[in-house]
């Protein structure tokens, strides 16, 4: 430290100066404001180098980014997108279930598969159908009505029949009851019981629309001469109240191919196998007629009339 009046050095712990007697001020290393001054130096050096950087720096374009590339954002869509897929399941199981127990898919389903020729699982949608109709009060014949032809396919006569007599039950227009009608009376002569056809046409109350199911009427042939062994030539006679009669005399079955009954049956020597039925104009075929005639020329020869009495033997 040095005297400030004659610049003396200044023994240490001195007040006054050893040479000059001037009194010692003591001044601070540390000046407050020489700090000032350069603090506000040295930010305006550093302002000044920050702004000539930024004339020579290429501006960075941050990347804008998209709300759907935000984490939270897409949890969200992800819970929406699998709440919306539980919902469509329900709802789709909902509408499978609801739509299977509805009369029209099982009545849909029941037809086609009758038309596929799947029998069994049409009887399984159709009788769902009836239910569902019945439950429902549905009117529409159709469920009853394939379900009987379905029965006639697998010639189960007694079903057939019976579901078709139910349909008949049903208020049905004229021209559609005239068709059940025939289908029944066909499934009935399919099944060998076309001789109860004339009973279902008898049980119709209404005269008027009985009339119109007069020509469907068959009924199986008669002979005029018992079956038997004879040793004259006989000749049968055939009758029929309805339709036509063809006859063969092998006991192969008649058809409309075969020989039509024009006034008497011509037999030959040895066995003769009548069998007769009747053909109606609407083509329902009779139940057969069967006789059994052994003809023996060996004993005395004689020509019998329609009204001989045979040997022996009856008429089925």
């Amino acid at each position: 430290m040095h005297c400030s009046k004659c610049n003396a050095e200044l023994p240490p712990g001195k007040v006054y100066c050893p040479v000059c007697g001037q009194e010692v001020q003591i001044v601070p290393d540390y000046d407050p404001l020489d700090e000032l001054i350069l603090d506000v130096r040295e930010k305006k050096e550093k302002t000044t180098k920050e702004q000539g950087k930024r004339r020579h720096r290429v501006p960075v374009v941050q990347p804008v980014k998209r709300f759907w590339q935000d984490v939270f954002f897409r949890k969200v869509c992800w819970m929406l997108l699998a709440m919306l897929a539980c919902a469509g399941i329900a709802f789709g199981s909902y509408y499978v279930v609801r739509k299977q127990n509805s009369f029209p898919y099982q009545l849909e389903a029941g037809i086609g598969h009758y038309e596929e020729r799947e029998l069994e699982e049409a009887i399984r949608h159709l009788r769902k159908a009836r239910e569902l109709q019945l439950r429902r009060g549905v009117e529409d014949e159709r469920p009853l009505l394939y379900l009987a032809r379905t029965y006639r396919e697998l010639q189960e006569t007694d079903m057939a029949v019976n579901t078709y007599q139910e349909v008949l039950e049903l208020s049905l227009e004229e021209e559609k009851r005239l068709a059940v009608y025939e289908e029944l009376f066909f499934t009935l002569a399919e099944g060998g019981r076309s001789q109860d056809i004339n009973g279902v046409i008898a049980r119709c109350q209404d005269e008027k629309f009985k009339e119109k199911l007069l020509p469907y009427c068959i009924e199986k042939p008669r002979v005029t001469i018992q079956g038997g062994e004879y040793s004259y030539y006989v000749y049968p006679q055939l009758e029929a109240a309805y339709g036509s009669i063809y006859y063969t005399l092998d006991g192969s079955m008649p058809t409309r191919e075969s020989t039509l009954y024009q006034g008497r049956v011509t037999l030959k020597e040895g066995d003769n196998v009548l069998t007769a039925v009747a053909i109606n104009e609407k083509g329902i075929v009779s139940e057969e007629l069967f006789v059994v005639y052994q003809l023996d020329f060996n004993a005395s020869m004689e020509i019998a009339s329609d009204n001989d009495t045979p040997k022996y033997g009856n008429v089925p």
